[in-house]
């Protein structure tokens, strides 16, 4: 019943998608799990600005290979944001050379005058050099529609550098960088790069925690956001 709910949803805001600030995104992978399903709820403050954003998300596997999320994500206020729709796609499973890779399509349909609705693609990449050690790359991209967009394609990138410190426990150095449109990216001062830890362990069998922060490393990142993380597994 939840995958059908979510390829309806899915279907019927494919004509839209994200605005420019994705606070409650991670560094996400490509791997889907057969028969996955999972909900989770993010909060991030902004200390600088002492607002924060949540989030609940529902997902599961469609097949083997895809995977469909549904995002609402609420203001300090409680207003909603948007909400986003995504679907992913495992296109290539790690063989020897321990590389997995896929793509993710997004699509968000903003609830407040302020945003835009938007469409986006993505492409992430996870290579695992031992079972100890998780790198993850990300190029993310973007463009607005209706009334309040803005002009050219949006150009975002993440990293991750993981170190497994326990059975299921995990230590990171995550980086996100924000470089605006393509038609001009601007000065770097201009730019919003952040980087900062994160901590993330599995409870029990169905459970799972992260806790991090981002630091700003420009002018126009947030000089410290801290981040919340839980998420279940069914």
């Amino acid at each position: 019943m939840l995958r059908k709910f979510l390829i309806i949803l899915l279907l019927a805001v494919a004509g839209v998608l994200r605005s420019e600030a994705q606070t409650t995104g991670g560094v996400f992978g490509p791997t889907v799990l057969p028969n996955e399903a999972a909900a989770g709820y993010r909060i991030v403050r902004d200390m600088e600005n002492d607002r924060f954003a949540q989030r609940v998300h529902i997902q599961s596997a469609i097949g083997a290979d895809t995977r469909s999320r549904l995002v609402l994500q609420v203001d300090d206020e409680l207003d909603a944001q948007f909400v986003q729709a995504e679907l992913l796609w495992n296109f290539k499973r790690p063989n020897e050379d321990r590389w997995a890779s896929g793509l993710r399509w997004d699509a968000r349909f903003a609830t407040s005058e302020t945003s835009s609705r938007s469409l986006g693609m993505n492409w992430t990449n996870e290579w695992r050099p031992n079972e100890d050690v998780r790198i993850r790359a990300v190029i993310l991209t973007g463009v607005d529609l209706g009334p309040n967009r803005s002009d050219g394609v949006r150009i975002e990138t993440r990293a991750s550098f993981a170190r497994r410190i326990n059975d299921g426990e995990w230590i990171a150095i995550d980086a996100f960088n924000s470089f605006g449109r393509a038609t001009g990216f601007g000065k770097l001062s201009e730019q919003r790069h952040r980087i900062g830890p994160t901590y993330q362990r599995r409870v029990g069998e169905d459970w799972s925690i992260l806790a991090g922060t981002l630091f700003g490393a420009t002018d126009a990142a947030s000089d410290l956001e801290a981040r919340l993380w839980l998420e279940r597994h069914f």
